[in-house]
């Protein structure tokens, strides 16, 4: 493949949060990305262990509306996100008592 051009790649990820503590969360489990970049770049991603990463520590009891961004993921800066269905997200916070 010609890295003259940029090539486009559509890519189902899960949605993982982390720092969550007594939190309990409901959230949809995956998300559509269409991400863009050369294409020796797309070929040596790992999509595998692509995912969408949010801090749940920022996340207030109550329905959370969640922009999916590209510093969500944890990717070469090389790749560029440019589409995400959908494109916000609402997560559901539940303060855990203990």
């Amino acid at each position: 493949m010609s890295d003259l051009f940029m090539h486009r790649t559509w890519v189902t990820v899960p949605i993982c949060f982390y720092a969550a503590g007594a939190k309990s969360l409901t959230a949809p489990h995956t998300i559509s990305l269409e991400l863009e970049g050369k294409p020796s770049h797309l070929k040596k991603l790992d999509k595998t262990n692509l995912a969408i990463h949010i801090d749940a520590q920022s996340l207030q009891p109550g329905a959370n509306q969640v922009s999916i961004t590209q510093d969500l993921l944890h990717m070469p800066s090389s790749i560029q996100l440019l589409t995400a269905i959908p494109q916000r997200i609402v997560v559901h916070v539940k303060e855990e008592v203990s």
